[in-house]
């Protein structure tokens, strides 16, 4: 982290470098995006100092390399840049599920998050409110604050799970004490 801060456990709310793995305060990294050093230094990892990819290609050959590890962060990364067809990947929600699932199967709370919104929408996968709520819970419990969001909803709702006021009470206070604007609409706070 640059600033030297203690990094945040909301992933949303970091940025992760391809060359090393290392994460960063995505404020930071923005705020270096902005700044007016020359961009030879504006574009390297701030961690290990390798230039950034600037092609497509590049990025996807960085990051395999971390996925022939067996890493779970770059499984969930490379899972997302196929769900959402990035960096030249055609769009496939079955090979974003398939890696989510072996992020998870490491215990990636990002990739629990990820693969219950695939269920939860049946992308890639046959549509199951149950195992969206199991990964949501499996995430929340890890800190994942959206899942702790989301999770809550379905107890409100009864979706996937037995409707329980106490434990949406529960999941939406959570959300909330980690600062989720959704969570505090939910409970009447804002």
């Amino acid at each position: 982290c640059i600033c030297l801060d203690e990094l945040p456990t909301d992933v949303s709310k970091l940025t992760r470098f391809t060359c090393c793995g290392k994460t960063c305060c995505l404020g930071c990294q923005r705020n270096v995006e902005k700044s007016k050093m020359p961009d030879e230094l504006k574009y390297r990892c701030h961690q290990c100092r390798k230039p950034i990819p600037t092609t497509d290609k590049g990025q996807i050959e960085q990051l395999r390399e971390w996925l022939d590890k067996g890493e779970a962060w770059a499984q969930s990364m490379m899972a997302s840049w196929y769900r959402d067809g990035k960096y030249g990947l055609k769009q496939s929600y079955v090979m974003a599920a398939m890696l989510f699932e072996k992020a998870v199967a490491q215990g990636d709370p990002g990739a629990m998050y990820n693969l219950a919104l695939l269920y939860r929408d049946g992308q890639g996968v046959v549509q199951s409110f149950e195992k969206a709520a199991e990964l949501y819970t499996m995430a929340a419990e890890q800190g994942h604050v959206k899942a702790m969001y989301n999770v809550s909803c379905m107890y409100r709702d009864g979706q996937g799970v037995e409707q329980s006021f106490q434990k949406a009470i529960e999941y939406f206070t959570m959300a909330t004490e980690q600062g989720d604007v959704n969570a505090m609409t939910s409970l009447g706070l804002m």
